[in-house]
């Protein structure tokens, strides 16, 4: 079905927006001239019919494995390797739940009973599974025109908890630093450190090279992130300092600049450590990932702006960083304090 809207410039000109929407399939433009924009109109509505009927035949014909066969190599493949890590076991779960059915079987109504499958999970553990699974089935009606529409929209996503932004009291984090020191990997220490300073995430701050570190600048250049937009962070005082003795004492042609004590190609696995670090400083309710909340928290607490948090912990919108809201209050009241005694 097409709908035509015309819209009247400032000159007086018009425009005339078109969008067309069949099956599933949505496009849209924009033309000058109404009787272009209904012949535009026409053929697009004739492609989407046919492109739908091919598509109901290749969902008759596919099998839903083959599918997420395509997917893994053609799309996750190509995500950062911790994305690649989850989204695989996720798809996994679907491929053997529709293992032996056809595409053109698998409806809304059984994804649905799926999700009940994982109940036990989180929410937003839940409604992730369901996410990538959406993906796979966009790439499927949008690239390969294998199913008509993507039966997982439809699938109601569970209400999630409120992000948690759990960061460290400062008699916390004088007592994690301590006992980080005493911990049997040498790495935890400078991780904690980096990490409360700038804020990256565990897997970024695990696999760092040394090729991404500038010394005489003393930037890290994060490449592999979570969201694959790669950001430049800048260490200052003592974080900088920890960070050029690590450089001092590296080993000749290492790569890691956390290397594993049993295979230097390998990032270090610190978790025994971290967790032991926690318990000694009997710290509960806390994860390593906690340690990035904090960082944020920090900022927040000495006048950073949402913005400004937004660019250094390396969100993709502004609503990620909304969770520090309240953290950042005091000080636009300090702001909007200033300003006023400045004008009245």
């Amino acid at each position: 079905m097409a709908s035509i809207k015309t819209a009247e410039l400032k000159n007086g000109t018009r425009r005339y927006r078109v969008r067309v929407r069949v099956n599933g399939q949505s496009d849209s433009a924009t033309f000058r001239r109404k009787d272009v924009a209904e012949r535009w109109a026409a053929r697009s509505e004739e492609r989407m019919i046919l492109t739908g009927q091919a598509s109901v035949e290749q969902a008759r014909a596919r099998t839903f494995p083959e599918m997420v066969d395509l997917y893994r190599k053609q799309v996750l493949s190509r995500k950062a390797l911790n994305t690649q890590t989850v989204q695989w076991q996720q798809l996994e779960f679907w491929r053997r739940l529709f293992a032996d059915q056809k595409l053109s079987e698998v409806t809304t109504a059984l994804i649905a009973e799926g999700k009940a499958v994982l109940a036990p999970r989180a929410a937003t553990t839940i409604n992730s599974y369901l996410a990538a699974l959406s993906h796979c089935y966009s790439m499927a009606v949008k690239e390969w025109g294998w199913v008509p529409d993507n039966p997982v929209r439809n699938v109601w996503r569970l209400p999630q908890p409120r992000a948690r932004t759990r960061f460290l009291s400062t008699e916390e984090r004088g007592a994690l630093l301590f006992y980080a020191r005493l911990a049997p990997c040498p790495y935890v220490y400078p991780i904690v450190v980096v990490v409360l300073s700038t804020g990256p995430r565990k897997q970024e701050i695990r696999r760092l090279e040394w090729r991404q570190y500038n010394h005489e600048r003393g930037e890290i250049y994060l490449e592999e992130t979570k969201n694959e937009d790669p950001r430049t962070v800048r260490l200052f005082g003592h974080a900088r300092e920890v960070m050029a003795d690590l450089y001092r004492k590296r080993q000749p042609g290492a790569r890691h600049v956390f290397p594993s004590p049993h295979d230097p190609g390998r990032p270090v696995d610190f978790r025994y450590s971290w967790e032991q670090a926690l318990e000694r400083a009997a710290i509960e309710n806390f994860c390593f990932h906690d340690l990035r909340h904090s960082a944020a928290s920090y900022l927040a607490m000495q006048g950073a702006t949402l913005t400004d948090i937004k660019e250094i912990l390396g969100h993709r919108t502004i609503v990620t960083t909304q969770k520090y809201t309240h953290l950042t209050r005091s000080h636009t009241d300090a702001v909007v304090e200033r300003t006023t005694r400045a004008i009245f």
